[in-house]
């Protein structure tokens, strides 16, 4: 059944996306590129649905071909889920110049985590951090079909931030999230960026050093199409 759900999610960015792109007029630059990009990102998607068949093994009986698939499958996987940030940025950059549309906090984070790879982790992470460890090697999909964007070795992230970098986070948290319950320390920062509170931005230097100092979920796929999805309707709307 979760199966079934990854695939019935993609397919339903896939389609929508289809419907939008064709949907996308003018012979100017920015229309162009905008339309050639989202049916980049149509592709990006398709390719990890046929991709996550090769991915779903039962490991205690496959044979060494399938597991071999299962590997070059997973490792593929990480490399689109990569490219599923670059161009969905490139998608709302392009929106943002011609219709001033906005780029949420968090896919912006995860985008220039990405373009600057390792290079951004600072303090105890960037030690911890090597070739199999690090952005995105295998996100994880979740039940209803999306997967995570993580920086940092997957474990507790009490094992690398200060008590004080903890304390602030999570007061942070308070503040943004007032009222919710309590969450998880590797999730916090997602979950005060993707709060839909605009006044985070007076903390947002402090939530982002303490993604690149520490780790923890920056965003996921199912946040990033929807806005993705919602941004292109909402210019075709304006442009009609």
């Amino acid at each position: 059944m979760e199966n079934n759900k990854d695939k019935i999610l993609l397919e339903k960015w896939i389609y929508k996306l289809e419907n939008l792109a064709q949907q996308i007029r003018g012979g100017k630059f920015p229309e162009v590129i905008l339309k050639k990009s989202t049916f980049d990102l149509i592709y990006i998607l398709e390719r990890i649905s046929e991709l996550k068949i090769n991915a779903e093994v039962e490991m205690s009986s496959a044979t060494q071909e399938k597991l071999k698939k299962y590997l070059k499958s997973i490792e593929a996987i990480g490399f689109y889920s990569q490219c599923l940030i670059l161009w969905s940025h490139r998608i709302l950059d392009i929106l943002n110049k011609i219709s001033n549309i906005e780029i949420p906090d968090d896919l912006r984070i995860a985008r220039n985590i990405l373009v600057a790879h390792y290079g951004t982790a600072n303090g105890e992470l960037k030690e911890k951090l090597d070739i199999k460890k690090g952005f995105i090697i295998s996100p994880k999909f979740s039940p209803d079909g999306s997967f995570e964007y993580v920086i940092g070795p997957l474990g507790s992230l009490k094992s690398t931030a200060s008590s004080l970098e903890l304390n602030e986070i999570n007061q942070l948290y308070k503040k943004y999230c007032h009222g919710e319950p309590n969450c998880n320390i590797w999730n916090v920062s997602f979950k005060i960026l993707c709060s839909g509170k605009n006044k985070c931005r007076s903390d947002l230097k402090k939530i982002e050093d303490f993604i690149r100092n520490n780790g923890g979920v920056i965003t996921n796929s199912k946040r990033i199409m929807e806005y993705v999805i919602n941004s292109i309707d909402n210019y075709l709307a304006r442009n009609a």
